[in-house]
């Protein structure tokens, strides 16, 4: 898994690339060769990257309320295919939202934050599911 290549900065104007790394953890890809479908699609983040990734990688990421997600208990399957992406409050910016790879059977979580806080709350789950 990658770490974000940008740090969240309102200040400088810099959107952090937390979802382009996500989206790359999902398929293998270094987040320099995914785009920035947060900063350079605006509201049609989530529709651009199911475009990106049904054409390229053959995925569609179908978005839920994190506790409506299947989540059985720890332990009990595991696999590459278990990964998402889960989307809540950021610790650092109250009010942004930061994006983690959330593992639906192990329950791991991987921030691609350097300072690895993870999400002060789980609101949105991202599956990925195959074409």
């Amino acid at each position: 898994m990658f770490d974000q290549l940008l740090l969240h900065d309102p200040e400088e104007g810099i959107f952090g690339d937390c979802w382009r790394t996500c989206v790359g953890n999902l398929v293998g890809a270094h987040p320099a060769g995914v785009p920035h479908f947060a900063a350079e699609y605006g509201a049609s983040w989530l529709a651009a990257t199911n475009d990106w990734l049904c054409r390229l990688h053959q995925l569609y990421l179908v978005e839920l309320p994190f506790e409506h997600a299947y989540k059985p208990r720890a332990g009990r399957r595991g696999g590459q295919d278990a990964w998402t992406i889960a989307t809540g409050v950021s610790p650092r910016f109250p009010g942004a939202l930061h994006a983690v790879n959330y593992n639906l059977h192990t329950h791991e979580v991987f921030d691609p934050h350097p300072d690895k806080a993870g999400l002060v709350s789980f609101d949105i789950i991202d599956i990925p599911v195959p074409l």
